[in-house]
């Protein structure tokens, strides 16, 4: 008679909560890459630019990929003299500016990551540019995308886990065993031993000139303790679970 098993639920739904809480890390993440810290750096760039450029008039429009931090320190290492070849290399004129003085100006050239400050004396770029980073740095908002990849790849893992888990199968005939789709004859058997009360047994079978091992599992495959007895009754293999109930016993009577 033909002995059919499916999956046990236990190693599915491992793999299904698994799976779960990797898929809801990397949404989060995703989310606070193209959501959460932009929104957070454009709230605090604009308290910031209001607090230090009274009668600000702050859009979202000002909070773009430009200038970044990189085009800043470029720009400090090899200051210009000219206000409008820090546009240039800036990406364009201020978004703000703010008046000290009658011969000073302070330029503001604000984007989703940080400001940078330029001031100007006497229409002459000073030395003492600044640079001013948002709540999040761009390597952290970069860092929210990296996560997302990484949780993104184990998540396809660990689908293919719960895939593996749901459509385990194991068939015994009078020939011998499918499991998990190889196929091992009665004949290739070699033992049935290392039985754990966590509940494995390790089925030991010979392919060319060495033997494999093959781990049946109590919470991967519904009918282990049926797939054991036709075993151990097809080859005659010592039962391991009978045994080890047996050395069980004996000990708690000694």
């Amino acid at each position: 008679m033909v002995l059919e098993s499916g999956p046990a639920s236990r190693d599915r739904n491992y793999w299904l909560i698994v799976l779960t809480m990797c898929v809801g890390f990397c949404v989060y993440f995703i989310y606070d890459w193209q959501v959460g810290y932009p929104a957070a750096n454009r709230k605090s760039g604009t308290e910031w630019l209001q607090q230090n450029i009274p009668g600000a008039q702050v859009t979202e429009e000002m909070f773009d990929e430009r200038p970044s931090k990189e085009m800043f320190e470029a720009l400090r290492l090899a200051p210009p003299t000219r206000p409008d070849e820090v546009h240039e290399r800036l990406g364009g004129p201020p978004a703000l500016r703010r008046q000290n003085g009658p011969d000073e100006l302070v330029e503001y050239f604000p984007s989703l990551y940080g400001c940078a400050l330029v001031t100007i004396r006497g229409g002459v770029v000073a030395a003492n540019m600044e640079w001013r980073d948002w709540k999040y740095p761009r390597n952290k908002i970069d860092g929210q995308f990296h996560f997302a990849i990484l949780t993104g790849v184990l998540s396809l893992y660990f689908l293919y886990r719960v895939y593996k888990a749901a459509t385990l199968r194991a068939v015994i005939d009078d020939t011998g065993m499918t499991f998990g789709g190889r196929r091992i004859p009665f004949d290739a058997m070699r033992s049935l031993r290392d039985y754990s009360p966590k509940g494995w047994v390790d089925l030991y079978y010979n392919v060319g000139a060495g033997d494999v091992r093959l781990r049946i599992d109590r919470e991967k495959i519904l009918k282990f303790t049926e797939i054991i007895d036709r075993l151990c009754e097809a080859r005659g293999f010592p039962h391991p679970i009978r045994e080890f109930e047996a050395k069980k016993a004996a000990t708690e009577a000694s």
